[in-house]
């Protein structure tokens, strides 16, 4: 193997690093990229187009699209949703991982009698 195939390994295997870190804690510079690769995907622009528009404009954009593909009632409850506090919608998420918990409780009882019998 040449040096110079050694050192790009290297480098890849160092970026792939940072990368899985910046994935597991996020920082400000990873969510502007990723509403970057979002904007480009959705709206098929290159990244390079894309990483000169304002991540303002590209949010808006994207917000827009969501929100034009979804149902009235959907609309609805998503306004419902954004006028409550973060504490209301935290709350809100406690409620519903509650939920998950007693659903998955049930599943898990259910398939323990099962076996029983």
């Amino acid at each position: 193997m040449s040096k110079k195939s050694k050192t790009s390994r290297g480098l890849f295997e160092n970026i792939q690093i940072v990368a899985l870190a910046t994935v597991e804690n996020p920082d400000l510079e990873y969510f502007t990229r990723k509403i970057t690769r979002a904007f480009s995907t959705t709206f098929h622009v290159s990244l390079l187009e894309a990483e000169t528009i304002p991540v303002e404009t590209m949010l808006m954009h994207l917000c827009e699209y969501r929100y034009e593909n979804l149902s009235e009632m959907k609309r609805i409850e998503e306004a419902a949703r954004l006028k409550k506090t973060p504490e209301e919608r935290e709350e809100d998420r406690q409620a519903e991982l509650r939920q998950l918990d007693e659903d998955e409780a049930y599943k898990i009882g259910r398939a323990s009698c099962r076996e029983r019998v």
